[in-house]
């Protein structure tokens, strides 16, 4: 090529995009998609003119071009497909380039020029029915930059922050989705996102190129599916598909952590994996009080499924606590669950309340029992008895409901004290004794004075006198318990 052939050919380039851009702005006879190509062609003569001159000034010259080419183009045509399938082969090419020549300052700007038309088509032209169309988008273009950005340069600061900025602008558009009821009124695409997004942070983490992704992705997760919580109204069907999309990302993040446990990463995803089946559980412990869902299944399903991530979480180092918030988290929702639903119509009956309640406590004393390790031991024989506690607060607001039913959940808190009492004795524990005494006569005069019983008299009085009975003689009943 002749000297000089080249900055005539480059100065060029931009009148040939204006002569594009005004023929589309006065004559509908150059069609969009064939003026997106004839751009993508112009760009692609700035980068091999980058290439062969080893020019980064060149690159970016087309990078600016390429990305200010569609919002010139002022045609009625809206065409989501052709304008972020342009942008698309633009982002690959320049992220391409940006590898070859190591130029991460061309991915940190591609990323920015996509962000801006995402952020310009999502706030300004979606509307609900192309609300899935944007979901693609944000996922497509967050694993072009996650999985095609910086090679076998990852410890340079503009490839990880490229790298960081693809996840997180897509989870900043997600917390937009979430809170816009008429765009993510279905759970699953904005969750299937989610997951996808969540994947991208622990591979990240994993490879150690970006320290603390996954706590960070975890921590957006949360947010993104309580404010959908918090503005949408939840049916059941939608109950049942937003608790699968919550366990599945509890999940993802502890299947994520126990993969790298013997890795540098493991301490980063291990923290998520706690973050998000932690965070999750107290949001779900509210989920009661959508007054669409009156039966508590869907909820109970999710108590269960985190409660098993939190206490397999338990095996970790200094982790044996989580137990505690496996117990309490169903303890809290069934008390929610009852006092909010426990009068309207399609509620459960007592007796299956009754029974969830018992079964949850029984539970954790089995799990408290199959314990072989001695720190984690202690520690789910304190949960066995602090979700034995908890359940009485649940039982109380069962007999605030259905007043006719005091005799049973009378039986019912003493139950939950023997329980709690029997793990107070494996721990050999005076003082968790002394607390499940006083809780049990605490929520048995409580729930007289609140139901005032006018029938089976008798039977209440001998369920009294039989729990005093049973907590004055326990220490005989059990010799070998010695009392500290």
């Amino acid at each position: 090529m002749h000297p000089g052939s080249e900055e005539v050919l480059l100065g060029g380039l931009p009148y040939v995009r204006y002569s594009i851009n005004e023929n589309i702005n006065k004559d509908l006879a150059i069609l969009l998609p064939v003026a997106l190509v004839l751009m993508v062609l112009i760009t692609a003569v700035c980068v091999t003119l980058a290439v062969s001159r080893n020019a980064a000034f060149i690159a970016v010259l087309g990078l600016v071009g390429g990305f200010a080419a569609p919002l010139l183009v002022a045609s009625e045509m809206d065409s989501p497909a052709a304008l972020f399938g342009y942008i698309l082969l633009l982002d690959l090419g320049l992220l391409w380039l940006a590898r070859v020549r190591d130029w991460p300052l061309l991915s940190i700007l591609s990323l920015a020029g996509t962000a801006v038309h995402q952020g310009i088509w999502i706030l300004a032209s979606m509307d609900a029915e192309r609300a899935f169309v944007g979901l693609i988008v944000l996922a497509v273009f967050g694993l072009a930059f996650l999985l095609f950005s910086g090679g076998e340069r990852d410890g340079t600061r503009l490839w990880r922050a490229t790298r960081a900025g693809g996840v997180a602008i897509p989870f900043a558009f997600a917390l937009h989705f979430a809170g816009t009821a008429d765009l993510a009124e279905n759970p699953w695409p904005l969750g299937v996102l989610l997951l996808i997004l969540s994947a991208g942070a622990c591979w990240l983490e994993r490879r150690g190129s970006q320290g603390g992704a996954a706590v960070v992705a975890a921590g957006a997760d949360l947010g993104i599916m309580g404010l959908w919580f918090l503005t949408h109204r939840i049916s059941p069907a939608l109950a049942w598909q937003a608790v699968a999309l919550c366990l599945a990302m509890a999940a993802l993040f502890t299947v994520a952590a126990e993969l790298s446990r013997m890795l540098d990463s493991a301490r980063g995803l291990g923290l998520s994996a706690l973050v998000s089946a932690l965070g999750f559980s107290a949001i779900l412990v509210f989920g009661p009080t959508q007054n669409q869902v009156v039966q508590p299944w869907p909820w109970v399903v999710a108590w269960i499924g985190l409660g098993a991530l939190l206490v397999f979480h338990s095996r970790w180092s200094g982790r044996a606590w989580v137990q505690l918030a496996a117990g309490l988290a169903p303890a809290c929702g069934l008390m929610i669950a009852i006092d909010e639903n426990g009068r309207r119509d399609g509620s459960p009956e007592a007796w299956i309340w009754l029974a969830l309640i018992i079964a949850t406590a029984v539970g954790f004393q089995v799990l408290a029992m199959l314990t072989g390790d001695e720190n984690r031991r202690l520690w789910a024989e304190r949960t066995a008895a602090a979700t034995g506690l908890a359940m009485m607060s649940a039982t109380a607001a069962l007999a605030s409901v259905a007043r006719r039913e005091d005799l049973e959940t009378l039986a019912a808190v003493l139950v939950l004290g023997l329980l709690a009492a029997l793990a107070a004795t494996r721990m050999k524990s005076g003082w968790w004794l002394l607390t499940t005494t006083v809780a049990t006569a605490f929520w048995h005069t409580a729930i007289c004075f609140d139901t005032q019983p006018q029938q089976q008299t008798g039977a209440v009085f001998a369920v009294l006198v039989a729990s005093a009975a049973l907590f004055t003689i326990w220490s005989v009943l059990v010799p070998a318990w010695p009392c500290r």
